[in-house]
């Protein structure tokens, strides 16, 4: 630390180190995600396959309930409309470590230029994940029953739309420098136990039930690598 000359916790240099951002709108479920991957790699530490530890006293606190959180179906926390701090992982394996930054940033920071801009940490990254709830899609929400409105009203994210927040950002990542056709670029679509997605052509369902066939054109054109898939950060057996 520079103010008291005190080493970072999560001992940097020490091995490669991974800048994974989360982007999305407000409540679209970015922090659920990163919860239940927490839990799986915990899972994982458990049945020996890697060992995931936090990397700091923050991390710690800030996703150390994950899983009980989840367990108890409780709600997470609206994160803060600040600058963001990355929560620190080290994944050991039995060849390798990585350092992983998670970066949950508050989704009000993705929809005008001059609040995306000091978001320096996504010109570090060469993976990004995009988090879409279908609920806020209008095309989709249009066409359910009003009983069903009514029953999920409570869990929409009513903020703007998906394609904005996916042009700003991307715009932005390439400003900071970062080539597109050389970064990957994940597509998940939230809350899959209230929306009955199907299994497997999640980017064919987006195209055609949420009326999102200019975003998938634009997501394979512009990264190297993509990837659509459908999510329930629940518990259950």
């Amino acid at each position: 630390y520079a103010d008291c000359g005190g080493s970072l916790e999560h001992r940097p240099g020490e091995a490669p180190e991974i800048v994974l951002p989360f982007f999305g709108a407000r409540g679209a479920g970015k922090t659920r995600l990163m919860f239940i991957m927490v839990t799986q790699l915990e899972a994982g530490t458990k049945e020996g396959r890697l060992k995931a530890e936090f990397g700091d006293a923050a991390t710690s606190t800030e996703l150390g309930e994950a899983g009980e959180v989840l367990r108890r179906g409780r709600a997470t926390t609206i994160t803060p409309v600040q600058d963001p701090r990355a929560n620190v992982i080290r994944l050991v394996s039995r060849k390798s470590i990585r350092i992983l930054h998670l970066f949950d940033t508050a989704g009000e920071r993705f929809y005008q230029s001059d609040r995306t801009q000091p978001l320096r940490y996504l010109g570090q990254a060469r993976t990004f994940i995009l988090v879409i709830d279908p609920l806020s899609v209008a095309a989709f929400w249009d066409r359910l029953p009003a009983g069903r409105q009514a029953e999920l009203a409570p869990l929409r994210s009513e903020a703007p739309s998906a394609e904005l927040a996916y042009q700003q950002t991307y715009q932005q990542i390439e400003a900071m420098g970062v080539r597109l056709r050389t970064a990957r670029l994940a597509v998940v679509f939230s809350r899959a136990d209230l929306t009955g997605m199907p299994e497997g052509d999640v980017a064919g369902w987006a195209s055609g039930e949420l009326g999102l066939g200019n975003l998938v054109r634009s997501v394979r054109q512009n990264f190297r690598e993509a990837c659509f898939v459908s999510t329930a950060a629940v518990m259950a057996a």
